[in-house]
């Protein structure tokens, strides 16, 4: 799993800007750690459901994915005392995308979770 999440941490790294990097030393490592934190839903969760396998097309496991994905992000946004609409959420919530896009674009079962998360922000973009 630490090769996982060292993986997980380059991807998450590789979408911050030098310029944020630089100017925001102190919140770019707790933001990029609980993304990581976000991303390894999936692999926790195959821990929990020995019956599925990492194809996330398996509907009730990707459902549950993103559940639990969708609740960590929720649990970071709380203690970090902000919304999505904020500023740092706003960051927060791009930087989680574009990570996971990253991800997507390298497997077709992370695709299709991208595209579930997806579809939960454009819901939540209608309404800010």
């Amino acid at each position: 799993m630490s090769e996982v999440i060292n993986n997980l941490e380059t991807v998450v790294l590789n979408q911050v800007s030098p310029e944020i990097m630089e100017s925001e030393p102190q919140f770019v490592e707790p933001i990029v750690s609980s993304i990581v934190y976000i991303l390894t839903a999936p692999f926790d969760l195959k821990d929990a459901y020995e019956h599925a396998t990492y194809d996330y097309t398996n509907g009730e496991f990707e459902v549950e994915t993103v559940k639990v994905m969708n609740e960590r992000l929720q649990q970071i946004m709380n203690t970090l005392e902000t919304t999505p609409s904020s500023k740092l959420g706003k960051f927060i919530i791009k930087l989680y995308m574009n990570s996971l896009s990253e991800i997507a674009s390298t497997s077709e079962s992370w695709k299709h979770l991208y595209n579930e998360v997806h579809k939960v922000f454009a819901s939540l973009d209608n309404k800010f």
